[in-house]
């Protein structure tokens, strides 16, 4: 009986310490976006991507506009270099359309403070998690049309070693249809690479915090996920998405977002 007071007593502190700081201005974050009860654990992207053809998905970039996006003629392309190497395993994006907003890039939450943790059906009460984000500059907003980049693929250069030449042998097998030879890298006759593809996918990973977060996860011509930027292979892997489907299709601005039906998201 002691124990359950002395939780109702401390649950009753911290919710007038929330308060209190929400009436000073010390916490304004957009409680809006947290997790409902009746909202599906995960939402599934192919049904959502397929009710619509104009779903955006939307990223904070850290560096100004114009070290961003560049301008060729009336149009503005997203430089290669706006996103880094390192952060395109995983690639954090939020989903437009719903209750996130552009205005709310500037709310950064951190995996690794309870906040930021993944989001498995339970109910959210702020008061458990206002620590737990913090307010970030944001140099300006990247608009990426989610139609076009899940399920997309992407060339790249897979180099010829006797470790390689064994998981291509074993890729080979399972999915028949050939051998796939090397080739001579133009730039450097003593190495060879095999000429592969690999692929895009976007995903529901719902946060404590942030409903509406997402990932961009790419895969090999194996179907592996690459998940590290350690390989040093991987620098073309990633330029490549860059080149060839990241940058055609981000925008600094939309006019249409596509509307999100409830029962993508609710139950």
């Amino acid at each position: 009986m002691l124990s359950k007071f002395q939780t109702l007593l401390k649950n009753f502190k911290l919710t007038l310490h929330c308060n209190f700081l929400k009436m000073i201005g010390n916490i304004d974050y957009p409680e809006s976006i947290l997790p409902k009860e009746d909202f599906f654990r995960e939402i599934d992207f192919d049904l959502l991507l397929a009710s619509n053809k104009n779903i955006y998905m939307l990223r904070r970039s850290e560096k100004s506009f114009e070290n961003t996006f560049k301008k060729v003629g009336k149009d503005y392309y997203l430089r290669i270099d706006a996103v880094q190497n390192q952060r395109l395993p995983k690639l954090s994006i939020n989903l437009l359309g719903t209750f996130f907003k552009k205005e709310y890039l500037k709310y950064s939450v951190p995996h690794n403070k309870p906040g930021g943790a993944k989001w498995l059906g339970h109910s959210v009460v702020f008061k458990n998690f206002f620590n737990d984000y913090s307010v970030v500059d944001v140099g300006c907003e990247i608009y990426l049309h989610a139609n076009n980049i899940d399920g997309k693929t992407f060339p790249y250069s897979y180099p010829y070693s006797k470790d390689s030449a064994k998981i291509v042998s074993e890729f080979e097998k399972i999915v028949g249809g050939g051998a796939l030879a090397p080739i001579k890298d133009p730039n450097d006759p003593t190495k060879s690479y095999y000429p592969v593809f690999g692929t895009i996918k976007i995903i529901h990973d719902p946060l404590i915090l942030n409903y509406w977060h997402a990932e961009m996860i790419t895969k090999g011509f194996n179907d592996k996920e690459v998940t590290s930027t350690k390989p040093t292979w991987t620098d073309k892997y990633f330029k490549s998405i860059m080149t060839n489907v990241i940058s055609v299709n981000a925008y600094p601005e939309v006019v249409k977002i596509g509307t999100i039906n409830n029962n993508v998201f609710s139950k």
